[in-house]
């Protein structure tokens, strides 16, 4: 019987030519490991009489990479990457909640009268500057929903404001 050693060298270019087939360029190394775990795993679990190992090894590999790739697509759909203005915007922020002045009670007060989500949205807008594209998809809404939300918030704001 062979070690994994021996497996692993013989099946190293079927892995490069799964990872090619599959367009896999970002987080390579990952998801070259990934194969060679499956690699490994196909080996322990092999059952002679069930077929070929060469099949059974495609199989388990392509098969375990595509569910990584399902994972870190859903992983990185879910993510709004921040870029360093929005990690400078951030910091003020918390900067700014640890400040007393009148911004600060201004800021909670537009806090308090809107929803989580309403106020979600003007920080997304106003304070890190995303788009309506980006917030329709974090939403889950179309575009057009989330202007006339703001419309909405902003009415509020403005009323609160001129009772004040």
């Amino acid at each position: 019987m062979e070690t994994f050693e021996e497996i692993l060298e013989q099946y190293e270019p079927m892995i490069s030519s799964i990872i090619r087939k599959l367009n896999i360029y970002k987080n390579y190394d990952s998801f070259r490991q990934t194969a060679r775990i499956a690699l490994w795993q196909a080996w322990q679990n092999f059952d002679e009489a069930k077929g070929k190992f060469s099949n059974y090894a495609y199989t388990m590999i392509k098969t375990t990479l595509l569910k990584e790739m399902t994972k870190e697509n859903r992983y990185s759909e879910l993510q709004i990457a921040l870029d360093k203005d929005d990690l400078t915007n951030a910091a003020h922020y918390y900067q700014m909640k640890n400040n007393t002045g009148q911004e600060v009670e201004l800021f909670e007060e537009i806090q308090q009268i809107l929803t989580e989500e309403e106020f979600e949205l003007l920080i997304g807008l106003y304070f890190f500057g995303y788009s309506y594209n980006t917030l329709a998809e974090r939403f889950g809404v179309p575009i057009t929903t989330l202007k006339k939300r703001r419309q909405r918030l902003m009415e509020k704001i403005r009323k609160r404001l001129n009772e004040g």
